[in-house]
């Protein structure tokens, strides 16, 4: 059932309610329009430090990445650990400041992930469980690793990773397709999905690359009408729109579909 919140304000503004199952938190925002709003990073879970996450999660695989992640920007991140899985009807957007967030369960938006900081403002987001989203874009300094599988109904979308943008996840990869610029990675045990990327990675292998395929619509594409426009790719997929030509789509899907 619904816990009214007594001062919704310190919460996040137009919060509803949150309802917990067994170890499920699921966060409800609406706008006052009736639609879903994107729920802010700083806006959920307790604030904390290294030394009290040490504690806890010193043993860790992936700790010595999240930790570094103190000393690699310009400016001290933002700590931040939830203690559940969090289900959310909306989109999560991590924020341009830097910040170091782990999320102890499961992650699931029924809209998008949102991970973009300026470049020099390293952040990272550890998932111990799973993620579900609609669509997940990462850019510039910002690392999200995932413990289990991550599943996205639409699309990735990676830029700018010379400036230490990756994402990992230690299960599956699903989504309808990955699209990177060259500069950029990601990782996954498996990738049931078309990709896009750079070559010569050793993480992943494209199945094609920016520049030389007919897969997307014309007006995605730049001004010379050879390479992504990854800026307008990224307004088309927020907004719904189609980036892909079906048939390419379909051709593409068959040829590299499913992997062995």
């Amino acid at each position: 059932m619904a816990v009214p919140i007594r001062d919704p304000q310190k919460f996040l503004p137009r919060v509803l309610g949150i309802v917990a199952s067994d170890n499920l938190a699921s966060i409800r925002v609406q706008e006052r329009c009736g639609k879903i709003a994107e729920m802010l990073f700083d806006k959920i879970g307790a604030a904390t430090s290294m030394e009290a996450l040490a504690g806890r999660f010193q043993n860790e695989s992936w700790w010595p990445w999240f930790r570094e992640t103190e000393t690699l920007g310009d400016l001290e991140p933002k700590i931040r650990v939830v203690d559940s899985s969090i289900r959310h009807e909306g989109s999560l957007e991590m924020g341009y400041d830097p910040w170091a967030f782990i999320v102890d369960g499961d992650l699931e938006l029924t809209g998008d992930l949102i991970c973009e900081t300026p470049g020099g403002r390293t952040s990272t987001l550890i998932i111990t469980g799973s993620l579900r989203a609609r669509n997940l874009f990462y850019a510039n300094s910002a690392r999200i690793g995932v413990e289990g599988s991550a599943t996205f109904e639409e699309f990735v979308l990676g830029t700018w990773g010379d400036g230490g943008a990756t994402f990992g996840a230690e299960g599956a990869l699903s989504a309808r397709a990955v699209l990177l610029d060259a500069q950029t990675s990601i990782s996954a045990r498996r990738f049931n999905c078309l990709l896009m990327g750079g070559q010569g990675w050793r993480e992943f292998t494209p199945d094609f690359v920016d520049g030389d395929t007919d897969i997307f619509v014309p007006e995605v594409l730049d001004p010379g009408g050879l390479y992504l426009d990854f800026d307008l790719a990224r307004q088309w997929i927020k907004e719904g729109r189609e980036i892909f030509d079906p048939e390419q789509e379909a051709e593409w899907r068959a040829k590299c579909l499913p992997r062995s």
